[in-house]
């Protein structure tokens, strides 16, 4: 039985057992490359949430040379709080600190945080 054991686990195979709601979808081993389970992969879809990643990477890069701090205070502009969809309902006029903001931005996924945090961060 541990002879036949072994031999499964040799065997490759793909397992589709993942399910998702989203359009579009691809998980891929780190290590080796594989793709482990895919739908409509090559799907072309608005970039979302990307750009508010991208938009944390620039805040930690910009960390890293010291050019801001987490405990900088951000103005809230009316183009900020104007942001419609996910959004932290930031007032206009108000102040948070970039802390807070990326906060909004990783955890609610917060429009208007991230466009307060990119004015801070590239005027």
């Amino acid at each position: 039985m541990k002879l036949l054991l072994f031999l499964l686990l040799l065997i490759p195979f793909k397992v589709n057992a993942i399910e998702t709601s989203a359009k579009s979808s691809i998980l891929i081993d780190y290590n080796t490359g594989t793709i482990l389970n895919e739908e409509n992969k090559d799907l072309e879809l608005p970039m979302a949430s990307m750009t508010k990643m991208m938009t944390v990477l620039l805040v930690m890069e910009n960390i890293d040379s010291g050019r801001i701090k987490l405990d900088d205070k951000v103005y809230i502009s009316k183009n900020s709080a104007s942001m419609g969809g996910s959004q932290a309902y930031l007032e206009e006029g108000s102040s948070m600190s970039l802390d807070e903001l990326l906060k909004a931005v990783l955890i609610a996924s917060a429009n208007d945080a991230a466009v307060a945090i990119g004015e801070h961060v590239a005027g």
